[in-house]
């Protein structure tokens, strides 16, 4: 029993590691990474990419503004910094193989905690549809806004689908 619970109190203790200021920590598919920013800092953290993949994260903005910043060795991926102290969601994708670089950056002098996760790493769609999900995916629950996407060629509509919700106020959902 004791061999269970110490395997279980470890499990969970490696599923949020925090990042210290200064630190560059890597990250991988499915892995959580918790730090505290003071003002005006930044934490790096490193993720290795084969060529053409999808990049699906999330940063979990507890009570700190962070401006989420993507590099390659190429040179600027992404910024991202729509929201405040919610979650801001990204997305992008590898060109070629390498190390990319999220900098998480304070926004406007203010510090606090924040969390990191990277939900999804996986091949660039070859098919439409399943392209069109990937670009779609920040938008595709019950907690955000949402849209209704609808490709039309040669005068039919020849895909048509619904990501998030209708109505966040009233929890109305997007009737497919």
């Amino acid at each position: 029993m004791f061999r269970l619970t110490a395997f279980a109190c470890l499990l969970a203790a490696s599923s949020s590691v925090p990042l210290t200021a200064q630190e560059t920590r890597s990250i991988a598919e499915g892995q959580t990474l918790s730090g505290t920013l003071a003002a005006e800092s930044e934490h790096e953290v490193t993720l290795a990419l084969q060529a053409g993949q999808f990049v699906y994260g999330v940063v979990d903005q507890l009570d700190v503004n962070v401006v989420v910043a993507i590099t390659s060795d190429d040179g600027p991926v992404g910024r991202f910094n729509a929201s405040s102290r919610q979650e801001e969601r990204f997305t992008f994708e590898s060109e070629d193989a390498g190390t990319f670089t999220i900098r998480l950056v304070s926004f406007e002098d203010g510090g606090g905690e924040y969390t990191i996760t990277i939900h999804r790493i996986e091949d660039i769609a070859d098919d439409p549809e399943d392209r069109v999900d990937q670009l779609m995916i920040a938008y595709d629950d019950d907690e955000t806004p949402g849209a209704i996407v609808g490709v039309v060629e040669d005068g039919r509509l020849v895909f048509e689908k619904a990501y998030g919700m209708a109505n966040l106020t009233w929890d109305v959902p997007f009737d497919e």
